[in-house]
């Protein structure tokens, strides 16, 4: 057959391509608009749409993963995405098969083929063995005066977003009992605005009797537009909520002053830093002084208080992050790129520390993680280095 008649069997598997990415757009719209209400978000969904053309596997696997476990909105998800499955393997049956594309090439066209096959399988591969969550240790030297010779174990959950970990959470709820921790931090983006609360209400249940259990609110409880609803449920259920003020909490025999802020998205008019001022103005010199904060990008206003240890989420890890590098790629709103601050263990210029962690979110973001480990962060408190220093990521 000539040149013109493959170049006609290509047509219709590329026409296929292009009608189903656009069908797939089309039904991701319908299902959350507010995915597409600025520019860049537009842009961050076709760019999404585009990569998961390579990465079709990952994301398979994470939709039926949420979809085959219950969650009502994973389906609706799984459903929208079926078109794109459908461009994706149309635009890989152009990619792998032997076609004039890769004549291209010359006497390296089967060369070329086939190291972009294996470069996709690995790829993808590997994205699949990174949505599998890991559990971050982080060692943290206190003041002897006030921690003397105990040792305090804090879990960090941050940016859970309803996900699904195990039938009724077991998966995260085991990983989170094998760290022995002697709190729960939950700061920030524990619920989501597209998910149900289910999942969060079933993981935060099982330690309420079991430790103290600390939440301040991310800005995606605040877009749900039901976060009074969110609030009532945990205040009944006996989790201590923190938005501007301090809670005095005995670990150990330690004494230990939790401040928490909100998350600054509806709140104006400097009223973010009087929340951070009396939160701060409540909390005891003599204590160990921990805030939770969602978002770490006010390191200048942490650095300009005497807090022990600020513990903050809401970056992802930079969702996407360079293999050995230590470097995340995007912000969370997908409009910064290489933020400052990713994950791991920051100090800050009074001589605190910062720890961020990656967070747990996996199917209910647009953009999937590549390199990325959803995070448990365990932080361990002593007053001397045990074993080894803290250090940025893991």
């Amino acid at each position: 057959m000539d040149k013109s008649g493959k170049h006609r069997r290509e047509l219709p598997r590329l026409a296929v391509f292009g009608i189903a990415f656009a069908v797939a757009l089309a039904l991701v719209f319908a299902i959350v608009p507010q995915d597409f209400d600025t520019f860049e978000r537009v842009v961050l969904a076709m760019f999404t749409a585009l990569t998961t053309l390579f990465f079709g596997p990952y994301v398979f696997v994470a939709g039926l993963t949420g979809g085959f476990l219950g969650d009502s909105v994973s389906w609706r998800w799984l459903v929208a995405m079926i078109p794109l499955y459908l461009a994706h393997i149309a635009f890989l049956s152009v990619i792998f098969r032997r076609t004039t594309q890769w004549r291209r090439f010359g006497k390296y066209a089967e060369v070329a083929r086939r190291s972009v096959v294996a470069l996709m399988a690995v790829v993808s591969a590997a994205a699949i063995w990174f949505e599998l969550p890991q559990i971050g240790k982080y060692e943290v030297v206190c003041d002897a005066a006030k921690l003397g010779n105990r040792e305090i174990r804090l879990a960090v959950v941050t940016d859970l977003h309803s996900c699904i970990y195990g039938e009724s959470q077991s998966g995260l709820i085991k990983a989170v009992s094998d760290a022995k921790p002697d709190a729960l931090l939950l700061v920030g983006d524990i619920f989501d605005d597209r998910f149900s609360d289910a999942n969060a209400r079933t993981f935060i249940s099982h330690f309420i009797p079991l430790m103290p259990c600390i939440y301040v609110t991310g800005n995606h409880e605040y877009w749900s537009d039901h976060l009074d609803e969110k609030l009532r449920w945990l205040w009944k259920a006996g989790v201590i909520t923190l938005a501007g003020d301090c809670k005095t909490i005995n670990l150990n025999g330690v004494d230990i002053d939790f401040c928490g802020v909100d998350d600054p998205t509806c709140i104006y008019d400097g009223g973010w830093l009087e929340e951070l001022d009396r939160a701060y103005s409540q909390s005891d010199p003599s204590h160990l002084r921990i805030l939770l904060s969602h978002r770490p990008e006010y390191d200048w206003a942490f650095g300009e208080r005497d807090f022990d240890l600020v513990v903050s989420g809401h970056l992802h890890g930079g969702q996407w992050r360079i293999p050995l590098a230590n470097i995340g790629v995007f912000g969370p709103e997908g409009n910064r790129f290489f933020p400052k601050f990713t994950c791991g263990m920051y100090s800050l210029p009074n001589g605190s520390r910062l720890a961020l962690s990656r967070g747990l979110a996996r199917e209910a973001v647009p953009l999937p993680r590549f390199f990325n480990h959803p995070e448990l962060m365990v932080i361990v408190l002593q007053s001397h280095n045990l074993t080894i220093p803290c250090r940025p990521g893991y």
